[in-house]
């Protein structure tokens, strides 16, 4: 059964609430199907990028390479990490700086047809493509768990109805 959602519900980011946010990216996010900000995409799955470069990591880095942050599960390229930070304390951006937001966008009035643009800059279209390589890989992952979920029913059910027959007869 569908139900319609109020049109406010369907603008707000399932996490923060906020109506501000312009790009919601549709996830799995503890295992509720939601609705979520570029910025809470990002902070709420840490060890999939990079924090600072905002690469997406396609396959997992070799150790070598790679700074755990001391707070949460975020890892950073070694190389991104800067040279006055030590490897051994290190924080990733969300968590040295509360208020850290990795998605900005700059806001310019055009003084001419008295109105705002919205500009996306290479960082927000960087965190932007991180965000949406993001929800597509928890996605991909939902639709196999999906669809293992399903096989299983499916044969539960033939093995109910195989049940069934046999006790009719």
């Amino acid at each position: 059964m569908k139900r319609d959602l109020p049109e406010l519900d369907k603008q707000l980011c399932g996490v923060c609430g906020s109506t501000e946010r312009w790009f919601l990216h549709y996830v799995r996010h503890r295992g509720i199907y939601r609705k979520l900000c570029t910025n809470c995409v990002l902070k709420n799955n840490p060890g999939l990028l990079c924090p600072i470069c905002l690469d997406f990591y396609e396959h997992p880095l070799p150790v070598r390479n790679q700074v755990m942050c001391v707070r949460c599960p975020s890892i950073s390229h070694s190389a991104c990490v800067a040279a006055n930070s030590s490897f051994r304390n290190f924080q990733c951006p969300p968590c040295s700086q509360p208020t850290f937001s990795f998605f900005n966008l700059s806001r310019q009035n055009d003084c001419q047809e008295a109105k705002t643009t919205i500009v996306i800059d290479k960082d927000a279209a960087k965190a932007l493509f991180a965000a949406a390589r993001i929800a597509e890989a928890v996605m991909t992952e939902a639709a196999v768990v999906a669809r293992g979920t399903a096989e299983s029913q499916v044969n539960d059910a033939i093995k109910a109805k195989k049940k069934a027959r046999e006790a009719l007869e």
